[in-house]
């Protein structure tokens, strides 16, 4: 009499779990391009802001802009909407959308306009509690479709990835890795 011995199916289940656990293991340890992802992400999520505001601004007339900081309390970066009322930029709440955003602290941002680099200014308050900033937009985008022509990199603070967001005159807004 033979006996046949085989494999049982816990056996080969543990096996496979094994081996998923390395691969899974292995694929957090990549490391460089695990974050492209995180970066794209933020520049789409910016991208389609921008552009829905965009279309409101078309349709209202109004005008809008986008105001690039540094939060000094966080040490990342940020954006914020800004609505002229009156001849005076406010910082207002656009319809579906936040006021403002605050980004992954490893995600810096870059700015030129019209080709020229632009620094990002700080956002804060003094010891007093007295706001340091005036409220400037870096990007307006008009009621005519037109904006300001900009390029926005996104940039990972612990690689060299980068994300770029390109505005033109006509308000178109794309994206490039």
């Amino acid at each position: 009499m033979s006996i046949e011995r085989g494999y049982t199916l816990i056996e080969l289940l543990v096996v496979v779990m094994i081996i998923a656990l390395g691969a899974s293991l292995a694929a957090l340890n990549i490391g460089g391009t695990a974050k492209l992802p995180g970066l794209r992400l933020v520049a789409i999520e910016f991208t389609n802001r921008s552009h829905g505001l965009l279309q409101e601004v078309i349709i209202t007339g109004q005008v809008w802009g986008v105001d690039l900081y540094r939060d000094e309390q966080t040490d990342s970066y940020g954006y914020r909407w800004l609505k002229l009322e009156n001849n005076v930029w406010v910082q207002r709440k656009p319809e579906g959308l936040e006021a403002f955003y605050l980004l992954p602290t490893d995600v810096v941002l870059e700015l030129e306009i019209e080709g020229s680099h632009r620094d990002i200014e700080w956002f804060g308050y003094d010891a007093s509690g007295e706001l340091v900033q005036d409220f400037l937009p870096d990007i307006a985008l008009l009621g005519s479709g037109e904006a300001t022509p900009f390029v926005l990199r996104f940039l990972d603070n612990h690689s060299s990835q980068k994300v770029e967001i390109i505005g033109d005159l006509l308000g178109r807004i794309t994206r490039s890795e």
